[in-house]
């Protein structure tokens, strides 16, 4: 028992700081952030628009790329004519993202920073339900629900200001196919 124990502690601080300089490769988050529908009746980009609310998980492949889930609500709002529609939409997509720079916090490596640039790019689908309110009568008609497949694409930078917190900002495009 004497021998165990003694072993148990000369063996314990080197276990202790394996673990503590463990990487962690598996992050989740929220989003909110603004949205726009750019298309025949809403020509302008930024016009109407709307919150966009969301969940991601990402898998963090090495300092530069990363493997990302996310689910997204959004609506969106236009008129033709005399008929208002009005579109929740529900997305999820699968992109992979490159960063710029070694992202993370490692205070023994000058190349990993705390603030990088990205791109990403993967493969989506939005499902959506049409709601159409004309302005001469208050009933609203309920389309059947909708799937169409997209393209994510888009930039960002992230910031990370604690250990696994961090910030993001991105502008994401969908190109549908």
């Amino acid at each position: 028992i004497v021998f165990f124990a003694v072993l148990m502690m000369a063996l314990y601080p080197s276990l202790r700081l394996r673990a503590d300089n463990s990487v962690y490769h598996l992050d989740i988050g929220v989003q909110a952030g603004l949205g726009y529908y750019v298309g025949d009746a809403t020509p302008h980009i930024f016009q109407d628009v709307k919150e966009v609310l969301g969940a991601q998980f990402r898998y963090k492949v090495d300092q530069r790329w990363s493997v990302q889930m996310k689910g997204q609500w959004q609506r969106i709002m236009y008129s033709v004519s005399d008929v208002e529609y009005h579109n929740p939409m529900w997305n999820l997509d699968a992109t992979a993202e490159f960063n710029f720079f070694r992202f993370g916090m490692h205070p023994y490596d000058q190349r990993v920073k705390s603030i990088t640039p990205f791109l990403f790019v993967g493969v989506g689908t939005t499902v959506y339900q049409e709601h159409a309110l004309k302005a001469t009568q208050p009933i609203e008609i309920q389309g059947k629900y909708n799937l169409n497949l997209y393209i994510p694409l888009g930039i960002g930078v992230k910031w990370m200001f604690a250990e696994r917190w961090q910030l993001q900002a991105v502008w994401q495009h969908q190109i549908y196919v």
